[in-house]
């Protein structure tokens, strides 16, 4: 094959090998290569969404409801950040609502909460902050937890949320959408 020849075949932006096999074209340092197209579970997709802090019955005022997104196949990663003004009517277990989606209901799918930092909350020093999605009472919020017992978790009460409450974090849950 010419030189020529081979440049207008790498020029085209995808070929089928002899076994059906979509190939793309991708540049490397200058030359152009044909590589069979793999899927490895769909696209990534990314978004923001606008977060909530609520008991499931009454949302908080916030300051602040950021929250980034990105999608790859079924897992889905979540950084975010709470900052309330004023907690209104909630009380009792809070939820983090908002989530971009639904979290898939098998027994393995509750996702996990990571807070990277913390403000103006209302708990005692040695405490941590996380949560998890149960599916049970709703796939589309995150139940706020505290470690706090010698048992483990609870849930976290909007008493130990004060009215200027302020949360950094990351959550990581599997949906049935792909």
């Amino acid at each position: 094959m010419t030189k020529t020849a081979r440049r207008l075949i790498a020029d085209l932006p995808t070929l089928a090998s002899l076994d059906g096999t979509e190939l793309v074209t991708v540049e490397i340092n200058g030359r152009k290569y044909q590589v069979p197209l793999i899927d490895i579970g769909g696209l990534p997709r990314t978004g923001t969404t606008e977060l909530t802090l609520t008991d499931l019955t009454n949302l908080a005022t916030l300051s602040t409801a950021d929250g980034k997104w990105s999608k790859v196949g079924p897992e889905v990663r979540l950084y975010g950040t709470l900052q309330s003004s004023s907690l209104g009517s909630v009380s009792g277990a809070i939820y983090i609502g908002g989530l971009p989606f639904a979290a898939s209901t098998g027994s393995w799918s509750y996702g996990s909460l990571v807070v990277g930092r913390a403000t103006g909350l209302a708990i005692t020093a040695g405490q941590v902050v996380t949560g998890y999605i149960n599916t049970t009472v709703s796939a589309n919020h995150m139940g706020l937890q505290l470690w706090d017992s010698a048992a483990g978790t609870t849930a976290m009460q909007a008493s130990e949320w004060s009215a200027d409450g302020r949360i950094f974090f990351s959550l990581t849950y599997l949906t049935d959408e792909d």
